[in-house]
């Protein structure tokens, strides 16, 4: 999927196929945009650097129309609900969504593109409540940076999550494809987040459970303002870092040298089975030797007994 909708366009464009193997592997440099107050730690080569989240920013003010829904909200807030745009769900789960989200005791913004509605479905046939706004576009990352957003009903992206994050907003995540569900994870181990597994059935009883603990339970506001301060508090902005790094692999004339030696060693030598392969004849060989020795004694032995009767 990503091949199609990323690596395939950006390729086209640039003139290069970045979904080889041989491409990545001429890679001097590879920056992700995001940040281990959220990822789980891990080990990672000198060449790859997490600059941050590049999309959260500051809020900026929100259009007329949504700065009277949201500043009408009163103390309930407000509930942003976007679930993106690649993937959507089936016409039972969006009316059983509508249902939940109608039942809040919060105002909710629900962005709802033109492609966005299965098909038989119709925003009349929903039956929403007074409480809910639908558009088509809505600015998130200001939505999700007005201080009267209580919460987040998201697909999972990686730029939602770290908007959200980013804001102090909790989530409720309902993973969909791809490494959705690994990020609703995270915001899950994390505390700021909840999981809606859609094989567990997306009804309104589950999707509007979920919301409803990250309004009334402050635990997941604690968390998310605590993720907040971590990711507001660099020296560098996460865009001023890319384009550190950049630079630096401009100055440096696109040298390898962080480069680590996996992509030129044999794939068995990469694995270690060479290392197995000695280990297991290490292993082996003197228990095969032992047998060989016990199995002539014990032949001697036979013969020994056979001559004497």
């Amino acid at each position: 999927m990503w091949r199609r909708m990323i690596y395939k366009p950006m390729g086209e464009r640039h003139g290069i196929d970045l979904g080889t193997p041989e491409a990545l592997g001429r890679g001097v440099m590879h920056l992700f945009n995001v940040d281990f107050a959220l990822e789980f730690p891990r080990k990672l080569p000198p060449n790859v650097k997490l600059v941050g989240p590049l999309m959260p920013e500051p809020a900026q003010p929100l259009p007329t129309d949504l700065e009277e829904f949201v500043s009408g909200s009163g103390e309930a807030g407000v509930v942003y609900v976007s679930l993106g745009t690649v993937c959507s769900i089936g016409p039972q789960e969006f009316r059983e969504l509508a249902a939940a989200l109608s039942a809040l005791p919060a105002r909710v913004i629900w962005k709802v593109g033109r492609d966005d509605l299965p098909e038989g479905v119709t925003l009349p046939s929903l039956g929403l409540a007074d409480n809910l706004k639908v558009v088509q576009w809505a600015p998130q990352n200001d939505v999700l940076g007005h201080p009267k957003t209580r919460a987040f009903l998201t697909h999972g992206g990686v730029n939602g999550l770290y908007e959200a994050a980013y804001h102090g907003v909790p989530i409720a995540g309902i993973p969909l494809i791809a490494d959705q569900k690994d990020n609703v994870a995270k915001a899950v181990h994390r505390g700021f987040g909840l999981a809606v597994d859609p094989r567990g059935g997306l009804t309104a009883a589950r999707i509007g459970g979920a919301l409803r603990r990250l309004l009334v339970e402050p635990g997941f506001r604690t968390a998310a303002a605590k993720l907040s301060r971590q990711l507001r508090s660099r020296p560098r902005t996460p865009a001023q870092e890319a384009a550190d790094w950049v630079q630096h692999v401009i100055d440096t004339e696109g040298e390898p040298y962080l480069q680590t030696p996996e992509d030129s060693i044999p794939l068995a030598s990469l694995l270690l089975l060479d290392v197995f392969a000695f280990l297991l004849v290490a292993a082996l060989a003197p228990m095969g030797l032992a047998w060989a020795v016990g199995s002539r004694v014990l032949a001697k032995r036979r013969v020994l007994k056979a001559k004497a009767a």
